[in-house]
């Protein structure tokens, strides 16, 4: 108790020069907002420092988690800065209401309080614990096993805080050993470490079923993908052949156009002339000379054949005056 009290009253300086001071007036308490994040982030360097000198790394524990949460919950609500709360009662019993010490053999516990006006990362809360020899020591006792880390913030604390944007940072460190609750308690610390490898398993079981389900996914948006690239290419190839149908069917109707047409109107009857001399013929039975399967017309008969001193066709002889 005398511990947690030197520890505050050093803190109390330091966050005076880290926020500047903080007035007096009072302030409606402002909804708070649990930094979980912040909160790992401490655990992290926390353990980081105590494991480069040679310290046990430190464990949550449940009971110390919501000790811490309820105290920093409980002075931006009141608008006070200590260890012990508004109401009076003490760090240790208020510890022991989440932490308890029935059933073991010894038991002990230890609290970091810090608090400022402006936004604060791990790296700087461990910094300023550090360089404050009590809350240095606090934070490097060999004993400790377990820690519960609560940072919370409001944008407006009243009382001790004045109004302002307000971050507030508890730190609860214990151990307890020796009687009837070790078993109960190393059973507890089994069970939360089966339950965290059960939430583990499970995030991991379900981070696969995502991974695989995107997977699915891809594969088929590949194959929609893939059967319309060969839908386009089969209109493609139709429109190709509709277009070399079409091209076809315009060729042939050209020709047909360029054509050349047969001449109409009556056949000319061919004539053939009456050969002369034998070669190549034969004696009719009427003993004219005709050529096979041609016959040749009776020029005696229709006078068309001139005779021997008449006159060739189309000449008038001249006979002299004609009397009239």
């Amino acid at each position: 108790m005398k511990r947690a009290t030197m520890l505050l009253a050093v803190l109390l300086s330091l966050v005076g020069a880290l926020a500047g001071s903080a007035g007096a007036a009072d302030a409606a308490p402002a909804a708070t907002e649990r930094l979980h994040s912040l909160d790992r982030a401490i655990l992290l360097r926390l353990n980081a420092v105590r494991t480069e000198r040679g310290l046990r790394p430190l464990t949550l524990s449940d009971g110390l988690d919501r000790a811490a949460e309820a105290h920093s919950q409980s002075m931006l609500e009141g608008g006070f800065f200590a260890h012990d709360s508004k109401n009076g009662t003490s760090f240790m019993e208020r510890v022991k209401r989440f932490y308890p010490a029935s059933g073991f053999r010894s038991w002990s516990a230890g609290e970091n309080l810090l608090y400022n006006t402006a936004p604060i990362d791990a790296e700087a809360a461990i910094e300023a614990w550090l360089v404050s020899p009590a809350h240095r020591e606090n934070m490097l006792e060999p004993s400790w096993r377990e820690i519960g880390i609560a940072a919370l913030h409001t944008s407006s604390a009243g009382g001790q805080f004045g109004g302002e944007p307000t971050w507030v940072i508890t730190m609860d460190l214990g151990t307890r050993s020796g009687g009837d609750n070790v078993q109960k308690h190393v059973a507890g610390a089994g069970e939360q470490k089966a339950e965290k490898a059960r939430l583990a398993k499970t995030r991991a079981r379900a981070k696969a079923a995502k991974k695989a389900a995107r997977l699915e996914a891809a594969k088929a948006e590949k194959k929609a993908q893939k059967a319309e690239k060969a839908k386009q290419e089969a209109a493609e190839k139709a429109e190709r052949a509709e277009k070399a149908t079409q091209e076809k069917r315009e060729r042939t109707g050209q020709e047909k156009n360029e054509k050349p047409k047969k001449p109409e109107g009556r056949p000319v009857d061919r004539v053939l002339p009456a050969p002369t001399g034998s070669s190549g013929l034969e004696d009719s039975p009427n003993g004219g000379d005709e050529e096979e399967g041609i016959v040749a017309p009776d020029l005696e008969e229709t006078g068309d054949v001139p005779g021997a001193g008449d006159a060739p066709p189309g000449v008038v002889e001249d006979e002299g005056p004609i009397e009239p």
